[in-house]
């Protein structure tokens, strides 16, 4: 069902509780302080049913007003400091500034500029820096970026239709996305409307998994799952989440 930035860190968030590598208020006190370069901002961890099964979501709420525009150094510099302020360690650190590198090569290529130069609309929010360096601290609480760790996904469900975005309406996948989605298989689909984003998809891309249409050849163990919701609901007949499990596997 796609992935969007806040349904990739509610999914580690669900994962990261229910295992017990960290809380809910040590966790809050991270993803607030992720974007302490861009004011103040509260996080609120939801735990909601979604067709019918239970998952996470993240819900960020600012003061800074929306289409205020934020200039792709400002953002490395927010990042910077918000990875400071969380401590994040050295592998989840260089995790962070990869996602962002993704979202800013794909927005300064599709608008002309440079990374550094480049106003940022929709993820020049404090939400972007919540989403990644949040996913960072709990990938790293996992182990998830320690060198035995090996990450597959299913080709990505990026929706159909169209959106409107600060520049006008634009097809699905949005440019950028698009433009992230290189060397990357997705399929269009099952609903009309966005179901993949620039963060979620830099979240994921940044991970290098191996995507994996024929999941025949893997003996999967399962030994936890988490589920992480959006702000966009659909049809309950969909279960729209982002599903992570933690298991073993061997060809």
């Amino acid at each position: 069902m796609g992935v969007a930035g806040d349904m990739f860190l509610g999914s580690l968030t669900d994962l990261a509780i229910s295992t017990g590598r960290t809380d809910k208020k040590e966790l809050v006190e991270v993803l607030e302080k992720s974007a302490v370069g861009m004011g103040k901002v509260r996080v609120d961890i939801l735990r909601e049913k979604v067709s019918g099964i239970g998952a996470t979501g993240i819900m960020v709420t600012s003061k800074r007003k929306r289409g205020h525009h934020v200039k792709g150094r400002e953002m490395k510099k927010y990042l910077e400091e918000g990875c400071t302020a969380v401590e994040l360690g050295g592998a989840s650190r260089k995790y962070a500034h990869k996602v962002l590198e993704h979202v800013l090569r794909a927005e300064s290529k599709i608008h002309a500029s440079t990374p550094e130069e480049l106003h940022l609309h929709e993820t020049g929010a404090p939400d972007t820096l919540v989403e990644i360096i949040g996913s960072g601290f709990l990938l790293e609480r996992l182990d998830g970026l320690s060198d035995d760790f090996r990450f597959f996904s299913t080709p990505i469900s990026v929706g159909m239709g169209s959106i409107e975005i600060s520049h006008g309406v634009v097809p699905i996948p949005a440019p950028a996305t698009m433009e992230i989605l290189k060397d990357m298989p997705f399929k269009f689909g099952p609903l009309r409307g966005e179901l993949a984003t620039p963060t979620g998809v830099s979240l994921l891309k940044a991970l290098a998994p191996e995507f994996v249409t024929n999941f025949s050849g893997l003996r999967i163990t399962p030994m936890e799952i988490g589920y992480g919701f959006g702000k966009r609901k659909y049809d309950g007949r969909l279960l729209n989440v982002v599903r992570a499990i933690s298991c073993t596997v061997s060809e």
